[in-house]
């Protein structure tokens, strides 16, 4: 609790309204935005991503999913990584990440309080018309926010859309997963969907 009461005090104290003009004007938190609902709206109704013409990699394992592909653009500085993990029965869960490239600069403050500010935004829109409840991940950073369908998707997975973040450290990761303490899955999409239709 402290931890989230610290984050939200950082937030209003870095954030002004003519700053939130100034990035929304540099195309940073539109972009994102952009990216997180498209991730969302990927999850919660079982479609594959559009990823904005992003330039796709090959589908891979690595030490977090058993298949994988990101999504880049050379002059942006957010990747989306699209994670599948097999189940016992054979299905297989989905998550969908907006998170900053390697390569690229970590978020300043000002920007990462511009983004929390824009997912406040949006996500008490999605409450306010019913279709989505507050649904926060665990509190294992100093930024943590979470909302969900109220109702579950296609694949009758109950959907987390989430960002985390630290305020020190450059830390930020964001988008939307099928939660994993359900029963629920389907098929796997990166293997069956063309990355040359998802955009």
């Amino acid at each position: 609790m402290k931890l989230r009461i610290q984050a939200a005090l950082f937030i209003v104290s870095t954030l002004s309204h003519a700053d939130a003009e100034t990035l929304s004007k540099d195309g940073l938190v539109d972009e994102w935005l952009q990216l997180w609902s498209a991730c969302r709206l990927a999850i919660e109704y079982a479609y594959p991503l559009n990823a904005s013409g992003r330039t796709a990699s090959s589908v891979s394992a690595d030490p977090y999913y058993d298949r994988t592909r990101t999504w880049s653009d050379s002059i942006s500085r957010f990747i989306v990584v699209e994670g599948e993990w097999d189940q016992r029965d054979g299905t297989v869960r989905r998550v969908c990440n907006v998170m900053i490239s390697p390569a690229a600069d970590p978020l300043t403050p000002l920007e990462l309080a511009s983004i929390v500010a824009a997912y406040d935004a949006e996500a008490a829109r999605l409450i306010a018309v019913a279709t989505h409840v507050e649904r926060n991940p665990d509190p294992l950073f100093a930024i943590v926010r979470g909302v969900g369908q109220i109702s579950q998707n296609p694949r009758d997975c109950v959907t987390i859309s989430y960002l985390t973040a630290e305020v020190a450290g450059g830390f930020f990761s964001s988008g939307t997963g099928e939660r994993a303490d359900d029963a629920c899955g389907g098929a796997a999409f990166l293997n069956e969907h063309d990355p040359d239709h998802d955009m």
